[in-house]
């Protein structure tokens, strides 16, 4: 019986600095973790034909009805006090699921307890989570995407920012009434 004399290992990547961004370009997310509920075993791949920002996004693979695949950020501190945006493009705009929420372990997706849900269309979109509601003590910010059909699909994920969230909420619905032509 003979030993090699070399082996290639990664470590966990450990807790990351605020703020973090990752466009899938130059292969950061080495320090992602992947899951999924199906049996197909290309379940995520970096994509590089459809992206929002650069010249590559990630790939979320769903090949039957129910089928769940996760991507789970690296290990973060104090996540019920930060935010993550990002966009999302549905490829066959079939109305997957995508939810993100936080993770107690990446290699237990039981784990995973949702704080935002959208449904996909065939354009990309920007979204933001805040995680200022999160009691669990999770170290851990994931996606999941759910397919909605019984045919093989999937789900684009670009341009990912964590930060620390600001302390005021970004207004929404913003209107105007009684305008006139002049002040």
């Amino acid at each position: 019986t003979s030993f090699a004399t070399s082996a290639t290992t990664r470590t966990e990547c450990g807790a990351i600095t605020l703020p973090y961004h990752e466009g899938f370009e130059n292969g950061g997310e080495t320090c992602w973790r992947f899951a999924t509920t199906g049996t197909y075993s290309n379940y995520y791949s970096i994509n590089t034909y459809n992206y929002a920002e650069g010249t590559h996004s990630l790939r979320l693979y769903m090949n039957n009805i129910g089928n769940k695949s996760y991507a789970i950020m690296p290990e973060l501190d104090n996540v019920n006090t930060l935010m993550v945006t990002f966009q999302n493009y549905d490829y066959y705009d079939e109305l997957n699921q995508l939810e993100v929420g936080t993770m107690a372990s990446p290699t237990d997706i039981a784990s995973f307890v949702p704080f935002f849900s959208t449904v996909g269309t065939d354009t990309w979109e920007a979204q933001e989570v805040r995680f200022d509601a999160d009691t669990t003590g999770n170290r851990y910010i994931a996606f999941r995407a759910t397919a909605t059909t019984a045919s093989a699909t999937y789900i684009l994920i670009d341009d990912v920012t964590v930060m620390v969230a600001p302390s005021c909420q970004r207004p929404e619905s913003v209107s105007a009434t009684d305008i006139e032509a002049t002040s």
